[in-house]
């Protein structure tokens, strides 16, 4: 008879650690799965007892072997699940404990349903906020988003737009412009992961965003919320071209019920994030432009101002009209010609980190059909 195999996820500070090791304590015929992972080893753990710490190239072959039984990619690092010996382990009898992230707690899951979930949570979510400061664990973690932080905004010095408006720069003006209380919503796809990487947001609930990546259409609507919600607070929705084209008439309640908020439309005619995907991957665009709008006569037609922005030298007189006529209660919609010519980190990152997660074969092929499309065209 196969031995039980429990998972145990949770948000980072919520004790679970703590909790599965006084577990295994109190009953030690209970095996702790140790994880492979390629994080470099923190003072005092030991290979084999924390994890089985391995390097990229290690990590990758083993995917291709078939030796994981799931693996997920947390905080920049691989980590995973040895297969074999969760087989080998249960055939024997034995309960195994598998102490995971919730990404591999799916992948488990799906491969064996009669696995049994367990899911801590902290007693409040300001008992949460509390704990993870203390956390020493997470200082080189920061130390690496605060130099992320400042190569993002290098870059964006170095790579200003000729041709229209910068996105990094826009975002960093529009904090500066409406102030810590901001509440930014975003759409699907390079509005998001621009929030993400660019704004600088000081407490919870001042970015609202689509946890689904197919969300198009969330922005104005959202803004809209948050505005009813908030009515003191600044309420900015940075949505894009393609996603204002579905919701974008959601203004007319923005106006009928007095919520006035700032969309910040963030304009390339096309739908950005799937094109760089397609361009970076397949090294052609398909099917991503949409054709043009005339957007001042929409505002005519639904009542609110249209604040044209066409080059970075025009942003802060833009912001700060936008901003003006938000105080007055009046609704507006920023009009930004920005240039995506510079791919998020998101979008340079993502094909970089699924790929080290296919097999060998297909990741070679993968660049082979990569390499013809980029000689060809």
């Amino acid at each position: 008879m196969n031995g039980n195999l429990y998972i145990v996820c949770a948000p980072s500070g919520a004790g679970k650690t703590s909790l599965v090791g006084e577990l295994l304590k109190a009953d030690p015929q209970i095996r702790l799965s140790v994880s492979y992972t390629t994080r470099k080893p923190r003072p005092g753990e030991v290979d084999g007892r924390e994890y089985h710490f391995v390097t990229e190239p290690e990590f990758a072959q083993m995917i291709g072997q078939g030796a994981f039984l799931e693996n997920a990619l947390v905080h920049g690092n691989h980590y995973a699940t040895s297969a074999h010996w969760i087989s080998e382990q249960r055939a024997a009898g034995r309960d195994i404990m598998l102490e995971i992230d919730w990404q591999g707690a799916a992948q488990v899951r799906k491969l064996i349903p009669e696995a049994i979930g367990i899911f801590i949570l902290p007693p409040s979510f300001e008992a949460l906020l509390s704990r993870l400061p203390a956390r020493g664990a997470d200082a080189s973690l920061r130390e690496r988003s605060r130099e992320g932080h400042r190569a993002l905004r290098e870059e964006s010095e170095r790579s200003r737009s000729t041709t229209g408006v910068t996105p990094a720069l826009l975002l960093e003006s529009l904090q500066r412009t409406f102030g810590p209380e901001t509440i930014f919503t975003s759409d699907s796809g390079n509005g998001t992961f621009l929030a993400m990487e660019t704004l600088r947001l000081e407490r919870p609930g001042r970015l609202l965003s689509p946890v689904d990546y197919s969300c198009m259409g969330y922005a104005v609507p959202a803004a809209i919320g948050a505005k009813a919600a908030r009515p003191e607070a600044p309420v900015v929705a940075l949505a894009g071209d393609g996603a204002f084209q579905m919701t974008g008439l959601e203004l007319l309640t923005s106006v009928s019920e007095g919520f006035p908020i700032v969309v910040v439309l963030l304009r390339d005619g096309e739908l950005a994030q799937i094109a760089q995907f397609q361009s970076t991957a397949m090294n052609r665009k398909t099917c991503t432009v949409l054709p043009d709008l005339d957007l001042e006569a929409f505002c005519r037609a639904v009542g609110v101002e249209h604040v044209p922005l066409e080059r970075d030298e025009g942003i802060s007189a833009a912001l700060s009209r936008a901003s003006a006529a938000s105080k007055e209660g009046r609704t507006v919609v920023v009009d930004a010609r920005v240039d995506y010519s510079q791919k998020t980190w998101f979008t340079r990152g993502v094909v970089s980190v699924n790929l080290g997660r296919l097999p060998l074969k297909d990741r070679l092929r993968f660049i082979g059909r990569a390499v013809v499309r980029l000689v060809t065209g």
